[in-house]
């Protein structure tokens, strides 16, 4: 049997609906099972229980031989490694004591030492759960095309969209649901051991010019890029809830980008991501911003 952590996440959930659509029956570690559809309940196994809690972990991984893991993301962390180590080490240890044989990890950074921003506490993470025991597989991603679900207000109300980076310099954008329908892949082929990365990049990577040009096509009006320094973009983030410890992380991301490392670093081997930016802003952004200006005009 397969485990599915963060179900309802974006990743997650497509890693579930792929392990579905292969005919498996998996078992899901969800906090509120209500978040998944009738349908899909009505396909899997549920434990109801907490990613902390290592007795839930304990009946999630009992007679499991391949696992999905990935940090809930949170805004509001004021520890980001105190945070991730609060899943990696209590599932390490669970996977551990149930022999767990295979795990598929959403993971980040390269493998240089001085990593910054989330790619310090992935590699950190990946540290904690080589300790399981399990082969695994480390998937390193790149800069998820959801994050300009963030910026959809500035896009809305003044056709800008603002980062800290250079204009000029490519991002290796990515669909979260190509990152779990190739994570899902992994899980479902049980022939690989040891331990390895896999890079999960997209099949184009633009400049947040080329990234305005394509959301002005897209949205049929004028999108800009502005760039902003660190401290301007986590001032930014501030009012969304987002703590000054993850403003921080994600400006020096940022920084790491524009080294050429961190999102698009180098893997051993490379998922299938073939989701393009346009066709991501086409089906997922366009009809966004269409609601989020439809309820801006009737309230």
């Amino acid at each position: 049997m397969l485990l599915i952590t963060t179900p309802t996440g974006n990743t997650g959930r497509a890693v579930l609906q792929a392990v579905l659509e292969a005919g498996e029956t998996p078992r899901v570690l969800v906090r509120d099972p209500s978040r998944l559809s009738p349908e899909t309940l009505s396909r899997i196994e549920v434990v109801q229980g907490d990613m902390h809690d290592p007795r839930d972990l304990e009946r999630s991984l009992n007679g499991i031989e391949g696992a999905f893991f990935c940090v809930p993301q949170s805004p509001d962390p004021e520890d980001l490694s105190a945070y991730y180590r609060s899943f990696t080490e209590p599932f390490a240890r669970a996977a551990r004591t149930a022999g767990l044989g295979r795990l598929v990890s959403i993971s980040g950074g390269d493998d240089q030492e001085d990593n910054r921003g989330p790619g310090r506490q992935l590699r950190e993470s990946e540290e904690i759960l080589n300790t399981s025991g399990a082969s695994v597989r480390f998937v390193r991603c790149g800069y998820f095309m959801e994050q300009f679900l963030w910026r959809m207000y500035g896009v809305v109300q003044s056709g800008v969209f603002a980062l800290p980076i250079a204009p000029s310099v490519p991002i290796p954008f990515v669909a979260a649901q190509d990152i779990g329908r190739g994570a899902a892949a992994l899980l479902l082929d049980r022939t690989w051991t040891g331990r390895d990365t896999v890079a999960a990049h997209g099949p184009e990577r633009l400049t947040c010019n080329q990234a305005a040009q394509v959301a002005s096509e897209v949205l049929g009006r004028p999108v800009q890029f502005r760039s902003i320094t660190a401290q301007q973009y986590a001032a930014s983030l501030t009012p969304h809830g987002v703590s000054d410890a993850m403003g921080q992380s994600l400006g020096e991301m940022f920084e790491a980008i524009s080294e050429g490392r961190d999102m698009g670093a180098q893997a051993a081997h490379e998922l299938p991501c073939p989701t393009t930016l346009r066709d991501w802003m086409s089906t997922v952004l366009k009809p966004a911003v269409a609601r989020l200006r439809a309820g801006a005009s009737s309230s």
